[in-house]
């Protein structure tokens, strides 16, 4: 999955070499930005529960269909 452009992305909070829960397969951490220009949220000081800005990698790559045969 690729996120849009229009989708901003965080940098996430890296503290000695370990990702805060949640930082690790985040989408707006992992999936490339706009190499011209891309908008960038800063990472939530306190997470109670979970990120409110994290998006979940999606469980399983959708897979493509089997080729027609003739």
């Amino acid at each position: 999955m690729t996120l849009p452009f229009d989708i901003a992305r965080c940098r996430g909070v890296n503290i000695n070499g370990d990702w805060r829960e949640g930082c690790e397969d985040c989408l707006r951490r992992t999936d490339a930005g706009s190499p011209d220009r891309q908008a960038y949220i800063t990472p939530p000081a306190i997470i109670v529960f979970e990120c409110e800005y994290r998006l979940e990698p999606p469980c399983c790559q959708p897979q493509k269909p089997p080729p027609r045969s003739a």
